[in-house]
């Protein structure tokens, strides 16, 4: 790996195929507009109409189901609620489910506000598991300010160690033990990332790796595979100096 980038293009061969199952086209485009990419290929499926309960299966290259889930489950997603990461959500199931089914599918077009409800599931299970280290990248300093509350919410109350890491350079109020990589550059400027290195543990192990195709557009994956978690946090370390 010698960019971000290059894992991008690593999920992006691992062909997805969505299986959706309704008689709304307007369903269909909704899940379209999220997930067809190279990665993945969204498909209408024959379904019953006026049956009550819509959903898709997951398959994978071969074509094997790899499970299936409601379609309002995933339309909370589409408007997420914001909460901090030491408070359980009213959808905390739903969003749990809904990432584990999704793991390492490529996302097309997500909102900051949508970047930001899979960035706190990521952070709420690093604070349950209370130990380990998460690896951050809010792309700038004006990004990372927004978020200070949270991140020295953790510092002062929490066993997990914080690196953060900007384009820019940062004088906003953070916590004296959170590390902060300043002036990362246009890699770090065009990527949101955040990683949780599970405390040594690779069963808590998860990320998120997106890219800022446009302006406050983010096309990307989460995942909770160790493997490729180890492998950003590896390249960030030996590329921006991370003891």
């Amino acid at each position: 790996m010698e960019a971000l980038s290059d894992q991008l293009e690593a999920i992006e061969s691992r062909r997805k195929t969505l299986d959706v199952y309704t008689d709304k086209a307007a369903t269909v485009a909704e899940l379209a507009a999220q997930f067809s990419t190279r990665n993945v290929q969204v498909i209408q499926n024959e379904y019953a109409v006026g049956a009550d309960t819509e959903f898709m299966v997951v398959r994978n290259a071969e074509g094997d189901p790899q499970g299936a889930l409601g379609v309002e489950q995933f339309r909370t997603l589409i408007a997420p609620d914001i909460h901090p990461p030491w408070e359980r959500s009213g959808t905390e199931a739903d969003l749990a489910d809904l990432f584990d089914f999704l793991d390492s599918t490529l996302f097309t077009s997500f909102s900051r506000r949508q970047m930001l409800a899979v960035s706190r599931e990521i952070e709420e299970r690093a604070w349950r598991v209370d130990t380990g280290v998460l690896y951050v990248g809010f792309q700038n300093a004006t990004a990372v300010d927004a978020q200070a509350a949270v991140y020295n919410r953790f510092a002062r109350r929490s066993a997990v160690g914080l690196q953060l890491f900007i384009e820019d350079e940062f004088d906003g109020r953070l916590d004296g033990s959170i590390d902060v990589v300043s002036g990362g550059g246009e890699e770090i400027g065009r990527f949101w990332f955040l990683l949780f290195d599970g405390g040594g543990a690779d069963q808590s192990k998860c990320g998120l790796l997106a890219e800022e195709r446009e302006p406050g557009r983010f096309y990307g994956f989460w995942t909770y595979r160790p493997g490729i978690v180890d492998e950003i946090i590896d390249y960030l370390r030996a590329t921006y100096g991370v003891q």
